[in-house]
């Protein structure tokens, strides 16, 4: 197999794994996002910026596709 076939496949287990962890939490979304959003801010805070501004374009996005 070449690198990057095997690089894309970790990269998609690993994503796979993460969202199946993320569906199965025994806490709310609300809750995990919290948490997500703490962990990063703690531990990246130069990402602080970039990840609220993400947030807000998929926020804006969701509400127009609800209209």
């Amino acid at each position: 197999m070449k690198a990057t076939s095997v690089l894309l496949a970790v990269t998609g287990a690993a994503l796979a794994g993460a969202a199946t962890a993320l569906l199965l939490a025994p806490q709310s979304g609300r809750r995990t996002r919290r948490d997500i959003h703490r962990f990063l801010k703690e531990h990246c805070p130069k990402c602080s910026e970039k990840i609220d501004d993400i947030a807000d374009r998929i926020a804006a996005e969701i509400e127009t596709t609800q209209k």
